[in-house]
């Protein structure tokens, strides 16, 4: 039987002007991003403005038609990756988008998987991970001094939580998980020296902020991680995580998972986003967040993407 799972890539400089590209990020902020950081339910006509918005989009170009057409029309899956040289632009919601021939959210077509990428900083080829286990490196960031706003449970519960989710695939062997002693930059390029591993799961909080560069404005993204000597708080830049994971004293990882809010975030042309900063380090993968989730939603959805990956299949796929 032909192989009917077939990748593509749709680069969306191409078919979103800069006019169109404004809109879309104002309307999702203002409607979306927004509530959602300020933990404020969502208005069903806020979120019509930003579906409308990318409906439009999808049924105005020829290269997403074309795309659904042959899904409705001959059964295919097709992994689809987006590009845009904007992480504004791919982290809007695409999956709200109608199918113009079905009428249909995108995110309910079984049969078409969405990932994105930044224009010229993804080769065409994800990792690929030997036979199971995989081996995990889990790093929980949870500061003793961290306000109550942003408090994350509490270390052992942390840990506790991530190891029932994943605790069907350690039973049957094709997972291994190792835990860092802190979220500390010290303890983290220890374990990397130490030892080989498929994947670093950062789960902590991150942010953004800008900065004087000379005469500019730059957007530098930042994890929240600890000290090592006292636990407390330790501020951490982008460029600073990038060059730990990426240093050739250190076991090279293939992909890193960063559950921690705004870590796909850092707009434009800049590089300063943690993600960006780890493309550019040379890190071939990355799975982040543009903003905040709940934390068993994280672990549930890593949970899955594990899974899949070790029962061998691509990491698109299982994404």
């Amino acid at each position: 039987m032909a192989n009917r799972t077939v990748m593509k890539t749709l680069g969306l400089d191409e078919i979103i002007d800069a006019g169109t590209a404004k809109e879309l990020k104002e309307v999702y902020e203002k409607d979306i991003q927004e509530p959602l950081e300020r933990h404020i339910p969502l208005q069903p006509g806020k979120l019509a403005r930003t579906r409308d918005l990318l409906s439009r989009v999808v049924s105005g170009s020829g290269e997403w038609r074309d795309i659904l057409e042959k899904i409705n029309n001959t059964g295919q899956t097709v992994l689809l990756r987006l590009e845009h040289k904007d992480t504004g632009i791919l982290n809007l919601p695409w999956g709200l988008a109608d199918d113009p021939f079905t009428g249909k959210a995108l995110a309910e077509q079984r049969r078409l998987v969405i990932a994105k990428n930044v224009t010229g900083y993804f080769g065409p080829e994800l990792p690929d991970f030997p036979a199971p286990p995989l081996k995990l490196l889990i790093m929980v960031s949870s500061p003793m001094d961290l306000d109550p706003v942003h408090a994350l449970l509490k270390y052992e519960e942390e840990e506790k939580h991530i190891l029932n989710a994943f605790s069907p695939l350690i039973e049957a062997g094709l997972v291994q998980i190792d835990f860092t002693p802190d979220a500390s930059l010290q303890s983290l390029e220890e374990k990397l020296t130490h030892s080989h591993y498929h994947i670093l799961h950062f789960t902590g909080h991150g942010y953004v902020r800008t900065r004087k560069n000379g005469d500019k404005e730059e957007v530098e993204g930042v994890l929240v991680m600890e000290n090592r000597d006292t636990l407390k708080r330790e501020n951490v830049s982008a460029l600073d995580f990038a060059e730990i994971l990426c240093s050739p004293q250190v076991k090279q990882v293939p992909m890193v998972i960063l559950s921690a809010c705004q870590t796909a975030a850092g707009g434009g042309d800049g590089m300063g986003g943690v993600t960006r900063q780890l493309m550019r380090a040379g890190v071939p993968a990355v799975i982040s967040m543009s903003m905040s989730v709940r934390d068993d939603m994280a672990a549930q959805f890593a949970a899955a993407l594990y899974r899949g990956m070790a029962q061998r299949m691509t990491v698109f796929t299982a994404f």
